[in-house]
């Protein structure tokens, strides 16, 4: 996987020098009917105005204030900072078939952070975001082939990670970027089959075993994988993909996954929608027990065999006043039977990170106490639009554990609820403020060594152009 950046930034580098020739050289293909229709151009003014048609300049600023209090059911007193994220991207096509896509993000924290400093730091950074090419109608088929720096996003959280674990910004810098090779292949407009391969270049941190251990272990990660999407009639959507990750952590956790995952409206029941993700999972690891094992014969690995997922049911009004909507969620995310050797059924977070919420990262609060192994939510979400341009969300959520960490903890952890509010009154600027109130139970209490309950108070502003 070291020589999949090398190539990629290789063929990068000879695409762009060719291109520029075909900038600089495109005049000279075309006919003299449309040469003499032309206004004649010379020099600098020639290049940049044909350049100019070619690429398109976005960009976006973030800003995000919070406010905690007894943090982690009060692991730490209190935080309060601020976060800045600015990002500027570059779209450049030379012909209708190739596309160049560069990305630079700036983040950075001020303020308070009451040592909290993994992940978030009080400084700032600049980082590489994308930095790839695409390549349509290889071969003149519907192949498309992406290769560089960029995201892997596929179904609805499970095969979305966050790579990169050494940011300062938490909330605001979504950035789940690698180094990869994508082929994505559309033999028709509601098929689509994406291969791909990655390489995760900083360590990652694992935060399968910090229930247990409080400690996330760091390792460099490739990722390999298949994922088959289809868009029926009416709705109804199937994701079907198949993963490799391999891990060389101290966990050793080199895990296979297939993520089955349908959205459907339910027959006979108008306005009522089905959806679920089901994740059978297989490997070796070196993780037993909730925590880091070094208690195997010559220190092997065990062998891991886990299923997890999420079940919804969402019940939407869009054609009623302030267009309500319900949410009902379950999801179960195994921890490891203690009854068993030489065997693990916890389930491995994979790339755990804090995106997506309500689906594979839930609580706004609790999405920082549990990381999508030895879990247990439900999830009750309300919704209205009281205009066109606002959104107003309550989510109402229950946590327990699916393995005792302590006997006498037993496995209820938390309860929580997060009222949203979301304005965003055109394509250009947004905002939004967000109250987290968390109450620990036993298990909960025991984690922390502490019966406080944790709160929140949340507000943000961007601008995307």
């Amino acid at each position: 996987m070291r020589y999949l950046r090398l190539g990629a930034v290789l063929v990068y580098s000879l695409l762009i020098v060719h291109s520029l020739l075909f900038i600089v050289f495109a005049d000279e293909g075309i006919s003299k009917a449309e040469a003499a229709k032309q206004k004649p151009a010379t020099g600098k003014k020639a290049f940049f105005a044909e350049f100019k048609d070619k690429v398109k300049i976005t960009g976006s600023l973030y800003e995000y204030f919070i406010y905690q209090k007894n943090v982690y059911f009060n692991r730490l007193k209190a935080d309060q900072f601020w976060e800045t994220t600015l990002r500027l991207g570059a779209e450049y096509k030379p012909v209708d078939d190739l596309v160049f896509n560069f990305g630079v993000l700036g983040e950075g924290v001020a303020g308070d952070t009451n040592e909290y400093t993994v992940p978030a730091r009080r400084d700032w950074k600049a980082i590489l975001e994308f930095a790839n090419f695409k390549v349509n109608k290889l071969f003149g088929q519907p192949l498309s082939l992406t290769a560089g720096r960029q995201n892997l996003e596929f179904g609805d959280g499970f095969l979305i990670y966050d790579f990169y674990s050494d940011r300062r910004a938490v909330w605001t810098a979504s950035m789940r970027s690698l180094y990869a090779t994508l082929l994505t292949y559309e033999p028709r407009e509601n098929i689509k089959i994406d291969a791909f391969a990655g390489e995760v270049e900083r360590n990652f941190k694992s935060y399968e075993v910090y229930l247990k251990d409080a400690a996330a272990y760091n390792g460099k990660r490739n990722i390999y994988g298949l994922n088959t999407h289809y868009a029926g009639k009416k709705g109804t959507v199937w994701d079907l993909g198949l993963l490799y990750k391999s891990d060389a952590s101290q966990l050793h956790s080199d895990t296979f996954a297939l993520s089955l995952r349908t959205s459907t409206p339910v027959p006979l029941v108008p306005n009522l929608t089905f959806e679920a993700e089901v994740v059978p999972e297989w490997g070796k690891t070196m993780a037993q027990n909730g925590g880091f094992s070094t208690t195997n014969p010559d220190n092997k690995r065990v062998d891991r065999r886990a299923i997890g997922g999420h079940v919804d049911m969402v019940y939407a009004l869009k054609d009623k006043p302030m267009s309500p909507y319900t949410k009902l969620c379950y999801r179960y995310l195994p921890g490891d039977n203690p009854n068993t050797d030489k065997k693990n059924e916890a389930f491995d977070p994979m790339f755990y990170g804090f995106r997506n919420w309500g689906q594979w990262c839930m609580g706004s609060i609790n999405g920082f106490n549990l990381f999508n192994s030895n879990e247990k939510a439900w999830m009750l979400e309300f919704g209205i639009s009281p205009t066109k341009t606002t959104l107003a969300r309550l989510m109402l959520y229950d946590f327990s554990l699916d393995r005792e960490n302590n006997p006498d903890a037993r496995k209820r952890f938390s309860r929580e609820a997060n009222l949203v509010f979301d304005w965003f009154p055109n394509d250009y600027f947004f905002c939004g403020a967000e109250f987290g109130f968390a109450h620990p139970l036993k298990a909960g209490r025991a984690y922390a060594g502490s019966d406080d309950n944790t709160m929140e108070v949340v507000s943000w502003m961007g601008l995307k152009f």
